[in-house]
């Protein structure tokens, strides 16, 4: 049902807000009625949810207020979403029209102004791939930068967790990370228990 009012525009919110408070637009909602204001087809979809939500009791201005309130949510969620890029990897076929990863991230990295999610990845070239990222945290201290990494026990190895993640730690910070402030970095525990019970 509402499907139909989120498929109007800004503008026909806008005009099917002033035609309600002004009186111009009033029950009972037709789609002669609303196609004064907005499309046909958004008029034949739109009236009779606006007819049936008048029918249960809410009156003009009571749809004027709910059609602002989507307008107002729809362009706070645009706020949102221009403040969020999800970058995903992965292998790239004949089909995929990616941009060549290292450079897309190196972009996110050096406009970061608030925070970074790294979650998922095997470290591997880290002073490269987080050169920029780690530029970025020097020159922005309030910068948070967080990292999900896999801490994994080589095949084999029968060492405590502890000393696991020391050594883990310990070549993070002088192999992989090329920066002197350090992200907050969290992984699964589960991850050493369960090799460990192999």
């Amino acid at each position: 049902m509402s499907e139909a009012l989120h498929r109007l525009t800004d503008e026909d919110l806008r005009q099917l807000c002033a035609a309600l408070r002004s009186g111009r637009l009033s029950p009972p909602f037709t789609t002669l009625g609303l196609d004064r204001f907005v499309s046909p087809e958004r008029a034949a979809a739109a009236a009779p949810v606006m007819q049936k939500l008048f029918e249960e009791g809410l009156k003009p201005e009571h749809l004027a207020w709910m059609l602002d309130l989507l307008k107002a949510d729809r362009s706070q969620r645009g706020q949102v979403m221009d403040a969020i890029d999800l970058v995903s990897t992965g292998p790239e076929g004949p089909e995929a029209a990616n941009r060549n990863t290292a450079v897309v991230v190196r972009e996110l990295f050096l406009s970061a102004r608030v925070s970074v999610l790294v979650a998922g990845y095997a470290v591997y070239q880290g002073r490269q791939v987080f050169r920029a990222l780690a530029e970025r945290m020097e020159g922005f201290p309030g910068l948070q930068v967080r990292m999900f990494l896999d801490v994994h026990r080589p095949s084999g190895n029968t060492s405590k967790d502890s000393d696991v993640l020391r050594r883990f730690a310990e070549r993070f910070k002088t192999k992989e990370w090329p920066g002197t402030r350090l992200p907050e970095i969290y992984y699964d525990p589960r991850s050493l228990e369960i090799d460990v019970a192999k």
